[in-house]
């Protein structure tokens, strides 16, 4: 879920009031893969910041008043998405605006898990 949340805020801050952001998970793009993306209608991630954009304190957003960038919530979507075995990716949505792709690989249990039991009756837990 941070994944996701991070990805929508990064879209909420880049769009103006009533833009438009779309989020997509799909499992039928890639073999063992889920494709998680999100879609916005902002100024986009220049291409000189693509390389950098999910480093420490890097922002594309312009500074606001009374408003901290802090340059860490794509940082975190590249860095869980690397822990989970996929990748995070940056570039230009359909019509402009910015595209964020996470691909994940889905994960298949090596031993069954077994089915978690309630106590019964009068047991002793």
């Amino acid at each position: 879920m941070t994944v996701v949340a991070n990805l929508l805020d990064n879209a909420i801050e880049a769009c103006a009031l009533g833009g438009r952001i779309q989020l997509s998970v799909r499992d039928d793009l890639e073999p063992q893969a889920v494709i998680v993306r999100v879609d916005d209608d902002g100024p986009g991630v220049p291409e000189e910041l693509r390389d950098v954009i999910f480093d420490p304190d890097v922002s594309g957003k312009a500074p606001s008043p009374g408003k901290a960038r802090r340059g860490i919530g794509l940082t975190i979507v590249k860095r869980v998405s690397a822990r989970l075995g996929g990748d995070a990716t940056v570039g230009t949505a359909p019509g402009g605006g910015a595209r964020f792709t996470v691909r994940l690989p889905w994960v298949v249990a090596a031993t069954p898990v077994s089915p978690v039991s309630t106590p019964r009756a009068g047991a002793t837990v």
